[in-house]
């Protein structure tokens, strides 16, 4: 396994064992609405977000600290129990118009954070589950290794078509 790899198991597996956490009816609810509140920005000058960090194998550098508070920040915002849908799929089960998906993944930078946290409080209005390592991924690799961000463009795009397309075909009878 290459380091890019591992780094991308690393990464879902602590977005797996944050998801639990933050759903957990032990998570304080002051520490969860802290997290929820203002923007990354803000997030990331908060102790709950420190401990969240905490729990990684390394620590994050103050250049990735806006990447890994906007993606607490998102993961907070959508918290819930429930089986997780792939980013793809929850933006469709959510609704995200066509339009707002093309934005979505046209954005780069603080663009693109701004269009993730937006899509989050659709997904939260909507109590859609996501699970988010593919947008995480992005996030991550966003405006670093273009490469890559388009691979997992691709892939996101592929799970929210067959998912429209899939909501588009008429039920069939029994």
């Amino acid at each position: 396994m290459d380091e890019k790899s591992a780094d991308r198991e690393t990464l879902r597996a602590w977005i797996g064992r944050t998801s639990a956490r933050l759903a957990s009816k032990d998570f304080g609810t002051g520490e969860l609405a802290q997290l929820r509140r203002n923007d990354p920005a803000t997030v990331a000058g908060q102790p709950a977000f420190h401990r969240l960090m905490a729990d990684r194998d390394r620590p994050i550098g103050e250049s990735e600290a806006l990447r890994w508070a906007t993606l607490v920040h998102v993961m907070a915002i959508t918290a819930a129990h429930g089986s997780a849908l792939r980013s793809g799929e929850a933006l469709a089960a959510a609704g995200l118009s066509e339009a707002r998906f093309t934005k979505l993944m046209a954005a780069r930078g603080d663009a693109f954070r701004d269009q993730l946290v937006l899509a989050a409080r659709l997904l939260a209005s909507k109590q859609i589950p996501i699970h988010w390592s593919d947008l995480a991924d992005l996030l991550m690799a966003d405006e670093a290794d273009e490469e890559t961000t388009g691979r997992l463009r691709f892939r996101i795009a592929q799970n929210y078509y067959r998912a429209l397309r899939k909501q588009d075909q008429p039920a069939k009878s029994a």
